[in-house]
């Protein structure tokens, strides 16, 4: 009984945050927009928490240690990219912690939403 309770207070919640762990070539199998966010486990206190709060794309994670993240010179953690058809679309670097994510969140959505909507 304790051990079922310390699964559904510890685990549960992790999984109900976390985004998919993704390596570089998993983006050829990938359609849509996808938001990624580079990480590493040293970050995770940053970690961008209210990404699956994001309406019209996929979210992943990726390590910074990824080549798709050498590709492009990723620096700063967390850094977000909005990725779509093997290109860059928009990207966000540095303070976008789960600590204040209201902003980012709604610029975010905002340019999923734009892009969603010019494709029709």
């Amino acid at each position: 009984m304790i051990g079922k309770l310390i699964i559904y207070l510890f685990f549960i919640p992790c999984f109900c945050f976390s985004q998919s762990l993704i390596k570089s070539d998993d983006l050829k199998h990938l359609d849509g927009l996808i938001l990624i966010e580079f990480w590493e486990k040293w970050n995770e206190p940053n970690e961008c928490k209210w990404l699956n709060k994001i309406d019209g794309v996929e979210s992943y994670r990726m390590r910074l240690s990824s080549s798709l993240a050498k590709k492009l010179s990723i620096k700063v953690l967390p850094t977000l990219v909005l990725w779509e058809n093997d290109e860059v679309i928009e990207n966000w670097e540095g303070d976008i912690t789960f600590k204040l994510p209201e902003g980012t969140r709604k610029k975010v959505q905002s340019k999923v939403d734009d892009l969603n909507i010019s494709k029709f």
